[in-house]
């Protein structure tokens, strides 16, 4: 039970990093339009 709390918890942080990545991005192009 311990593993598979610790893989998702994994599997969350790696998914909240991937979307703030993605969310950085937008804005670094948004900037550069204007």
């Amino acid at each position: 039970n311990k593993l598979l709390v610790i893989v998702l918890l994994i599997c969350l942080t790696g998914g909240l990093l991937l979307v703030a990545a993605c969310a950085l991005c937008l804005v670094r192009r948004r900037m550069q339009h204007l």
